[in-house]
């Protein structure tokens, strides 16, 4: 019927197995051991009919609180309306497998541990208390690092030698405001600069003998009437 509410409705994709899953389940599966405060996922077998929680707990991660002889308690943290309810669960073990929720924290705490037992053994102190890293260098401090301008290069759909501009993104340049922050000018003359520069830019293309970004102050100066830096 269609728009039905049953319990197992709209799962025929989230509870049909994987791609050459099918058919005999691993003995693993019925031979590993659960203790209890074990971290576990809820994954359903769509072979195993018993003991199959309700498809809201696929793939929510629980706590192992009961172990019974054919059934796994799992304690889920559901949120239901404003407030998150601890729903406890009985599961056959075909539809949990083991989390690794906490696998990297575990690798850490090892490691931490053995750099501490070093530390101790030298006579110095560790920190296991993890710290922010050196900041890594923004792309405006970098924009001159483009400078001097690419070579001549042939373009095959002109037929000939044409110069990329040194000041435009779709060209390999830094950019207008990249070049101009490089330079410290935005600070000094704040928003209107790169209007200004971008005018001068749109007049024509810059001298041949253009190889670093103080080449066209006196060009810039001409045309903005003020000395930029």
């Amino acid at each position: 019927m269609p728009g039905g509410q049953g319990l197992r409705a709209r799962t025929r994709h989230m509870f049909a197995r994987g791609f050459r899953q099918k058919g005999f389940i691993p003995l693993t599966t019925y031979l590993r051991t659960y203790k209890l405060g074990d971290m576990v996922d809820i994954k359903v077998n769509g072979a195993i009919h018993k003991g199959m929680p309700h498809k809201w707990y696929q793939g929510k991660t629980g706590t192992v609180w009961n172990v019974t002889k054919r059934a796994i308690g799992v304690e889920v943290n559901k949120r239901v309306g404003h407030r998150i309810m601890k729903k406890r669960i009985h599961v056959r073990v075909e539809h949990i497998v083991p989390s690794r929720c906490r696998e990297e924290f575990l690798t850490r705490r090892a490691s931490n541990d053995a750099a501490k037992a070093a530390a101790k053994a030298k006579g110095g102190e560790w920190w296991s208390s993890r710290r922010a890293g050196v900041a890594k260098a923004r792309p405006q401090d970098q924009a001159c690092a483009r400078w001097p301008p690419r070579r001549l290069r042939a373009d095959p759909r002109q037929g000939g030698d044409h110069r990329r501009h040194p000041l435009r993104h779709h060209q390999g340049g830094p950019g207008i405001k990249g070049w101009i922050r490089a330079g410290g000018m935005f600070s000094r003359l704040g928003c209107g600069a790169v209007a200004a520069v971008t005018r001068f830019v749109k007049l024509g293309p810059l001298r041949e003998d253009t190889d670093c970004p103080s080449c066209v102050k006196p060009q810039l100066h001409s045309q903005l009437r003020f000395r930029v830096c």
